[in-house]
């Protein structure tokens, strides 16, 4: 008031002259114009509308202005300096000075400090009071009595509708949000729909979190503070009692920001809750996250790590169990396991004496969340399935291995925040964890209590009777939850430890017990099938399959070549030609084939005569060898049709070698030509079959020495430097489990069946080779057939050339499709 009377001039020239002092009155008013698009027009007729109410100054105003410019003249004309006026003086002068805005739309309501303290205490709650009352359409708290379409808004006394709306939106954003959060937490709890464990964990963190939030503000309203305010009349003292609720409304508004229950959403648009774990705990990881890059207040970093951990628990829990890794500690014991899951009667007791449920869990994936796990596990994403698989297959390899019979001592899984805690973890060395404040009060209490009276050892457990009544009762849930958590915001920092400065590197800390865990099932299985003293043994069932599948055995392949196949001139019984021919897929063959099959002595060149015509198909499967179950991870059935298909082709490669021999025999003797009088027809059938005999032998030396040995041989290799090796920091990184072993087996019988043009992807150069095998073949036939004496020079001379173009016709064209596919790609079976 003082500069606002300052620039007056002096009054004493008014007073020698004895005239009155004109009444100071505003000659014009200007409204003060809202921030939004002006439009004067439609201004102009709403205040000419007749349902238009003029705003009346309220009774207590009008009146301290008149007795305050009473007075101000009076000060004036006696020359005395004014006094400082009462809020409600000032609040009246600027009410006259710049009236608020004339909205229709806007109800004001002039509230005392005291008595907007007595209301908000109620609505800081959740709970309606005088003032405001919970819309539960729009999950807000609204003035009472207030008309449709109206705007309520309160007008603290000795501020104006700014101030006031800032003020009071702090404490009707909490009560807001905290009763939409009450909400959310129980539709979960009364939901009928099966939600996963970790739901409820975040359910009950959150719950948690909720119930200190509202101790926290009864505390703050309760007595004597509350009183304090109530008593003064100004805003100030509500103005300190509105700073106390800062970090409330930060932490509310963070906790609504990720449950998609903000103040700027409605009730039916409110985003689903989801319902897996993954999706759950990436969501509040992510929001951690973000709030510890934006540097957050610590308040708020530690409420949300605090319901990450908590959250977490029965996840990692689970998750380690189901691949072996059992922390072996109270959480084990008290948090449920699945209960479908068929007991294996061949586990170890010790096994089970810790969990009887771990086995059962690691064996069937049905029990973890098929929707994928969470974001901070995504480094170990590829390696906890395979976890679960190598557990059971060692078990099935060996029930007794010392993975399942020893009693080995596994670091809990779980967050780690204070600097303390992370040192411990990162040098492995535990600290004491120190116990919570109640457990402490009951444990000291006890102790003192039995030190009242000694008893002998028989009676001692007679020392209960001395104690106090209720000593031993245990704290309810929630206090014990409630402690738990305040004594984790307490501890929980202000920035994560130097050792893991971010998210990632916490993670990483967090899980390396589980990830050097899976390390050693992985080299304990991996061990177990490369072992020479095993009954497995891996590289001998792989050396049998190549010795006896592939034919890379000398012996064998002899013995087997006599069995079958002959490379004798002579004529020998029927024997299985439509089998070991290929099964041709050519006319010609076709045709070959039916005229043998017309007459009962047909010579099968080149087969030796048998009295098993099945026999050739039933070596070509090879069921004998048959690699024992924990193989199979290995040894599919997929690989070893590999193998057959590799055989078959061998087979077909061997029958048409002995079928260019026995040529060799029925063209070798001068004095009986197979075309006497022909001398073209003579010289083309001994160039043909040398033509055929260099082909078929630059083939078998190709097949069996580059595409076979070459790549087997180096799997082969690779595998016995690896039994060798005496550490798993040393194992080569195609080999780090039994798994990706399988993986590189199967690629190296993938690179022969494309060395051997045999992929499905390679039909068009593959059908071209089989092709030139079959001329080859239907040329020892007409041989045969001309040896026999069975058909005519002339009658032969004409099928020979026409064998020689085609089989000329088909190497070239194998020649140029060779060379434009010098690499034939890989194509998935």
């Amino acid at each position: 008031m003082r500069h606002f009377l300052s620039p007056l001039p002096s009054l004493d020239a008014y007073t020698r002259e004895e005239r009155t002092l004109p009444d100071v009155r505003p000659a014009f008013f200007i409204p003060r114009l809202a921030d939004k698009p002006q439009n004067p027009i439609m201004d102009t007729l709403n205040l000419s509308a007749p349902s238009h109410k003029q705003i009346e100054t309220p009774q207590h105003e009008t009146t301290a202005l008149t007795d305050a410019e009473s007075s101000i003249w009076e000060q004036l004309a006696m020359q005395e300096p004014p006094q400082s006026q009462n809020d409600e003086v000032f609040a009246s002068v600027r009410y006259i000075v710049r009236p608020p805005a004339r909205d229709p739309n806007v109800h004001l309501v002039y509230v005392a400090p005291g008595t907007l303290l007595e209301c908000l205490s109620s609505t800081l709650a959740g709970v309606s009071s005088y003032l405001h009352i919970w819309d539960p359409g729009s999950e807000t708290f609204v003035l009472r009595d207030t008309p449709n379409g109206v705007t309520g808004t309160i007008i603290l006394t000795g501020t104006d509708e700014v101030v006031s709306r800032s003020l009071v939106e702090r404490f009707l954003v909490i009560g807001a949000t905290s009763r939409r959060l009450e909400n959310f937490v129980g539709g979960f709890a009364s939901s009928v729909d099966r939600v996963s464990p970790v739901v409820h964990s975040f359910m009950h963190a959150l719950s948690t979190v909720l119930l200190e939030i509202r101790q926290l503000i009864l505390r703050a309203c309760s007595p004597p503070y509350s009183e304090t305010v109530s008593d003064s009349q100004t805003p100030v003292s509500l103005t300190a009692f509105w700073l106390k609720f800062a970090d409330v409304e930060e932490i509310l508004r963070s906790l609504s920001s990720l449950c998609h229950r903000e103040m700027n959403a409605l009730p039916i648009n409110y985003t689903h809750w989801p319902n897996s774990a993954s999706d759950v705990l990436s969501k509040v990881y992510y929001f951690l996250t973000d709030h510890l890059e934006t540097q957050s207040s610590r308040i708020v970093t530690a409420t949300f790590a605090y319901i990450l951990t908590v959250s977490s628990e029965d996840y990692f829990l689970q998750t380690c169990l189901s691949v072996g890794y059992n922390p072996n500690s109270s959480v084990a014991s008290r948090l449920p396991l699945a209960q479908d899951i068929e007991l294996v009667d061949s586990a170890p007791d010790i096994f089970r004496e810790e969990n009887p449920d771990i086995l059962d869990d690691a064996m069937d994936d049905r029990n973890q969340d098929s929707e994928g796990i969470p974001a901070f596990m995504s480094e170990i994403a590829d390696a906890l399935p395979l976890a679960r698989r190598s557990l059971k297959l060692l078990h099935d390899a060996d029930p007794r291995h010392p993975f399942f019979t020893s009693r080995q001592h596994y670091p809990t899984i779980e967050w780690i925040w204070t600097t303390d805690d992370v040192m411990s973890a990162w040098t492995g060395r535990s600290l004491p964890t120190p116990p919570t404040p109640i457990t402490s009060v009951v444990s000291n209490s006890s102790e003192n209590d039995t030190k009242r009276r000694s008893y002998k050892d028989e009676l001692k457990n007679l020392a209960v009777f001395d104690l106090d009544p209720g000593t031993y009762l245990t704290p309810s849930a929630a206090c014990s939850e409630a402690a738990h958590l305040r004594m984790f915001l307490d501890r929980f920092p202000s920035s994560l430890p130097s050792l893991t400065p971010t998210m990632p590197h916490l993670v990483d800390l967090v899980l390396s017990p589980l990830v050097l865990h899976i390390n050693n099932l992985s080299e304990a299985l991996l061990s177990i099938f490369l072992s020479p003293s095993s009954h497995l043994n891996l590289r001998l069932h792989l050396g049998v399959l190549r010795s006896y599948l592939l034919l890379t055995s000398h012996a064998f392949k002899s013995r087997l070549e006599a069995a079958l196949f002959s490379d004798s001139a002579e004529q020998i019984l029927p024997s299985c030609i439509n089998v070991l021919a290929g099964r041709g897929r050519t006319a010609a063959t076709k045709r070959s084939l039916q005229a043998d099959a017309k007459t009962s002595d047909t010579w099968a060149v080149g087969v030796t005569p048998f009295v098993l015509p099945n026999l050739a198909l039933t070596v070509s499967r090879l069921p004998a060898i048959d690699p024992p179950k924990p193989l199979d991870v290995v040894l599919n059935p997929v690989v070893l049709s590999k193998y057959h298909r590799i055989f078959a082709f061998n087979l077909r490669l061997m029958r048409v070698t002995n079928v260019v021999a026995a040529l060799f025999r029925m063209t070798r003797k001068t004095d009986r030509p197979l075309f006497p009088t022909l001398t073209h027809s003579n010289r083309l059938v001994l160039h043909f079959g040398f033509v055929a005999q260099s082909f078929l032998a630059s083939l078998s030396s190709y097949v069996y020495d580059k595409a076979i040995r070459g790549r087997f041989d180096a799997l082969l290799d690779a595998l016995s430097s690896r039994e060798k090796e005496s550490s798993a920091a040393q194992v080569e990184p195609g080999f780090s489990d039994i798994f990706a072993l399988a993986k590189v087996h199967a690629q190296v019988l993938d690179n022969i069946l494309s060395a051997c043009l045999l992929r499905s992807g390679q039909k068009a150069v593959g059908d071209v080779l089989r092709n030139c095998i079959e001329l080859i073949l239907e040329l020892g036939i007409l041989a045969g057939e001309r040896y026999r004496g069975r058909m005519e020079e002339y009658q032969a001379a004409g099928p020979l050339e026409d064998l020689w173009a085609r089989f000329s016709s088909r190497m070239a064209t194998l020649m140029n499709r060779m060379d434009y596919y010098p690499n034939p790609p890989k194509h998935k079976e």
